[in-house]
Order: C-alpha cells, then structure tokens, then sequence
C-alpha cells in the first residue's frame, strides 16, 4: 500500500535510503482524509438545500397546476 501512496504523494510515505516507500505517514493521511470529509460535507450541505429549494418550486409548481386544472374527486 506504501508504493500506491507513493505514486499519489510521496510526501506521505516513510521511505528508505534508496527511495523505496516503506511505511505510510498514517497522521499525515488522516488528516488529508479529515480535510477531505470537511469539503465533501459542505458540498453535501449545499445539495441538500437545492434539492428542498427544487422540491419546494415543485410542490408550488403542483398547487397551481391542481388550481388551474382540478381533478374531478368524482370519479
């Protein structure tokens, strides 16, 4: 796993003399992976609203189409 990390940044792995990768900087990647977390949760945030902003057009969009064309509730 140590090479596959090296590949992204190798500025996250512990390596030896000759710049073989032996062992990942587990704090460094915890953190990255935190960081990370922290974006996707905003984005995750803003989606959220648009989707009740959507959904709220939608029912509005739902009521006034009920106002102008109603449903006959006799059949």
């Amino acid at each position: 796993m140590a090479n596959e990390v090296y590949a992204i940044d190798p500025t996250l792995v512990y390596d030896d003399p000759d710049d073989t990768p032996l062992d990942i900087k587990w704090n460094n990647i915890i953190s990255l992976l935190v960081r990370q977390n922290q974006d996707n949760q905003v984005v995750i945030d803003q989606l959220v609203l648009q989707n009740r902003l959507q959904q709220d057009q939608i029912d509005e969009l739902i009521r006034r189409l009920a106002y102008i064309n109603p449903v006959d509730s006799d059949i």
